[in-house]
């Protein structure tokens, strides 16, 4: 009987021991989570890798200067955006023992991996996967951890925090088209082929003012009202693309199915680099089948890129003047 007794004090020790191991490793993993998932201080953050199956971006601060992928500057909303989201993120809880073996394997072999360096060249790294099909929950788990959690932001409603983890670069580009102060600018032309009259060239003299011809070879030169020049000038700072169009989807009509853009905007500055725009036009099927124009957007060409971008008609239109607009007060 004594020794019976004794037997389940033992056993009894051993569960207890165990039960407390379990709890102390799940309550730790989950303390050290919450602490390691989150960055409050965002200004120790100096990069920020995101790999998955849609490609690679390495965002990297320099100086004041958020980068990808080598030297092309971030969109500013975007990565301050990232950056919230960082300092923000929550544990909600952690994955129930019968679905975290399935998480954990949809996280290593589906979801993001995130290393997140910090100034003191310390490393935070994690995967990040969102579960379309059943939860519509976030997930993450820490590097060398087996217990996913899941994952939430305060303050932010939308559940899909791994779309905001993008690997696309074009995600993170900064979409300014052209940034010129007008007394850098140094020459602009407008070559309008829809009617090539209308093609002017604006141009310093030597004494640092604009002279102004119009047609596709300058022959004549005058003096542009200054008010009018003044006022074109400013249109030319802070211009910015609203997309990257996707043309496998939606392939740009030709104007007249020519294969010359309507309007080739060019215009250079003090230092000797330029930036050229072949401005397309873009076409939608009514009802009937009938192509007509969208008067809402058009496609760029930006110089030598391959691809093109969306534009936004008001944007663009201030700096697609008539000639007539500079000589009239």
């Amino acid at each position: 009987m004594n020794r019976n007794k004794i037997t389940l004090i033992v056993l009894a020790v051993l569960v207890a021991v165990s039960a407390w191991l379990l709890l102390s490793r799940r309550s730790g993993t989950y303390a050290r989570s919450a602490v390691e998932f989150a960055v409050k201080d965002t200004n120790l953050i100096t990069g920020l890798e995101i790999t998955g199956r849609g490609g690679k971006v390495m965002l990297v601060k320099h100086e004041l200067t958020w980068r990808v992928n080598g030297s092309t500057p971030v969109r500013k909303d975007r990565m301050s955006g990232m950056l919230v989201l960082l300092s923000r993120l929550e544990v909600i809880s952690p994955v129930s023992r019968s679905r975290s073996e399935e998480v954990t394997r949809q996280l290593q072999k589906d979801g993001k991996r995130v290393i997140i360096t910090l100034n003191k060249g310390t490393t935070r790294e994690y995967f990040v996967f969102q579960d379309t099909m059943e939860t519509n929950a976030t997930y993450m788990m820490l590097k060398d951890a087996d217990i996913p959690f899941r994952m939430g932001v305060r303050g932010y409603k939308r559940r899909d925090l791994a779309a905001l983890f993008a690997t696309n670069e074009r995600y993170w580009r900064d979409n300014l088209l052209l940034h010129y102060l007008p007394e850098q600018i140094q020459y602009i032309s407008l070559q309008n082929n829809r009617d090539p009259a209308r093609t002017f060239n604006l141009a310093r003299n030597a004494e640092g003012g604009f002279e102004m011809s119009t047609g596709i070879v300058p022959v004549d030169w005058f003096n542009p009202v200054t008010s009018k020049l003044n006022q074109y000038l400013g249109y030319f700072y802070g211009l910015r693309f609203d997309a990257y169009a996707d043309l496998q989807q939606d392939t740009p009509v030709k104007y007249e199915y020519n294969d010359e853009p309507d309007f080739v905007l060019e215009v250079g500055n003090n230092t000797g680099s330029r930036t050229s725009l072949s401005l397309f036009p873009v076409f939608t099927v009514d009802p009937a089948g009938i192509n007509k124009m969208d008067l809402n957007v058009l496609y760029a060409k930006i110089d030598d890129w391959d691809g093109m971008v969306v534009l936004k008609y008001m944007e663009i239109d201030p700096l697609l003047k008539d000639p007539g607009y500079f000589q009239s007060k």
